[in-house]
């Protein structure tokens, strides 16, 4: 484009970043122009061998001064296979937020011209100076973002999932320079983190998408290594836990008990992952109302392996990893002159993978994760009120 047919004024520096898509079900080019009108455009083109290209439409920016179109990326995160457009405003302010993400989603391919979601990172952060695609992380077929913010303190990357309603607003993860717990040779530690960013794409050969992170005020790039992500199933079979009778001793699992008992069997399913893996090593936990924060004791209790009491009670199991339910029974009591037996006793499960030490090499083949998404479930107990089949009390004067 010369001055005299450019969509956008001079010095508008259009092209500062580009990307391309099928966004309207045939090839376009976007390219960002963040001084465009003040506040920052984005100009889409339609692909053609005419010169210059047709503009099929423009986005603009929010705010005055945000930089919007500073960094652009493309990605399919809620897996529809329709390209969604993603736009930064690096220089986007209020105050308690410093830089501002949006995503256009793709519907049915139609790119619409109001954000479908706007992320914001904290003030004076530069959230969103580097944007990428990092590919699939967690083998949902949605594809993933990453976001830079490296100016929140010595830098963070942000990790955003896709899912099948569209880009989650709450990061999955967020990387902090302060934690990686390296630094550059010099000795100092790693500033200006997440200045830019390079994903999806294996350097491992693990199948799971890696990312390079830029950190240009310490001369470094740190490259992170996904982790195999195992799936997960996680349930409880309860069936002794409906209407405990706290005046009746005694349970099926301990018939000879001076306090009322009752069983449940914690149970879960792995998805095969690895054909060299057949068995894994997980470690779970039950724990007894104190999860939550509200409740400083529990009514119930457990006995672990020294046989002392605890509210929180942990085990190692080995379990297959072709697909099969495992359960493992698990017996409580309930403390003895328990008034309230109005509320439930509420539990938590949770698993976590046992992991062997890593080698100490650069690029190692790091050990699986647990799609921790899939690997805790809550539950609860109830007591026995004699309120009828409902099990609900209500009065009748």
């Amino acid at each position: 484009h010369t001055d005299s047919n450019s969509p956008v004024d001079k010095y508008s520096y259009l092209g500062m970043s580009v990307t391309g898509g099928r966004f309207f079900g045939h090839m376009s080019y976007a390219a960002g122009a963040p001084r465009s009108e003040g506040h920052g455009q984005v100009v889409i083109f339609d692909k053609s061998t005419d010169n210059p290209m047709p503009v099929h439409s423009i986005l603009d920016g929010e705010q005055f001064g945000s930089s919007f179109g500073y960094e652009l990326t493309t990605a399919d995160v809620n897996g529809d296979h329709r390209p969604d457009l993603i736009v930064a405003a690096p220089l986007y302010f209020t105050k308690t937020e410093g830089g501002a993400v949006y995503v256009y989603q793709n519907n049915q391919d139609t790119l619409p011209t109001k954000y479908t979601l706007k992320l914001t990172g904290p003030l004076e952060s530069r959230f969103g100076l580097a944007l990428a695609n990092i590919g699939d992380l967690n083998k949902d077929n949605c594809e993933d973002l990453a976001v830079g913010a490296p100016y929140e303190g010595n830098g963070v990357v942000y990790i955003y999932l896709g899912s099948r309603q569209g880009l989650n607003s709450k990061p999955a993860q967020k990387i902090l320079a302060s934690e990686l717990g390296g630094a550059v040779p010099n000795g100092q530690p790693i500033r200006t983190f997440g200045i830019s960013i390079s994903g999806n794409t294996d350097l491992d050969d693990n199948s799971y998408p890696d990312v390079v992170i830029g950190a240009f005020n310490s001369s470094a790039a740190v490259i992170l290594l996904a982790r195999p992500i195992i799936s997960i199933q996680t349930s409880v079979q309860r069936e002794e836990l409906r209407n405990m009778d706290p005046n009746r001793p005694g349970c099926l699992a301990d018939p000879a008990s001076n306090l009322t008992c009752f069983t449940f069997r914690a149970c879960c399913s792995i998805d095969p992952y690895d054909e060299k893996n057949k068995e894994l090593r997980l470690a779970y936990s039950v724990e007894a109302e104190t999860f939550d924060h509200l409740k400083k004791f529990s009514r119930v209790f457990f006995f672990d392996r020294d046989n002392k009491r605890t509210n929180v009670l942990s085990r190692v199991v080995k379990v297959h990893t072709d697909g099969r339910t495992e359960c493992q029974a698990v017996t409580g009591y309930i403390k003895s002159n328990t008034r309230d037996i109005q509320t439930p006793v509420r539990f938590r499960l949770k698993y976590s993978l046992e992991e062997p030490p890593l080698a100490e090499s650069a690029l190692v083949r790091l050990n699986p994760i647990l799609d921790q998404t899939q690997a805790h479930v809550d539950f609860e107990g109830t007591f026995q009120k004699d309120c009828g089949d409902d099990d609900l009390c209500e009065s009748n004067l």
